[in-house]
């Protein structure tokens, strides 16, 4: 699945005001949740999707898009 990279940029002591997404990246999910389970077992991974890539050089969060280029 393709998931969010962010920071926080606003928060309290107790909740997130605001963030800030710095990029995009695949996430593999490895084992099922049970259903009293409340966290997500799986990896990050390097993967090119559909979408447009900038000209300047994004960071590496691990998703990619293809350009074409002379």
């Amino acid at each position: 699945m393709l998931v969010i990279v962010y920071k926080p940029y606003e928060k309290t002591t107790t909740q997130l005001k605001s963030i800030k997404i710095t990029g995009f990246a695949y996430f593999y999910v490895t084992d099922r949740m049970g259903s009293s389970d409340d966290s997500i077992k799986g990896i990050f991974i390097k993967r090119t999707g559909a979408g447009t890539a900038e000209t300047a050089m994004p960071l590496d969060r691990g998703a990619y898009a293809v350009r074409l280029t002379e």
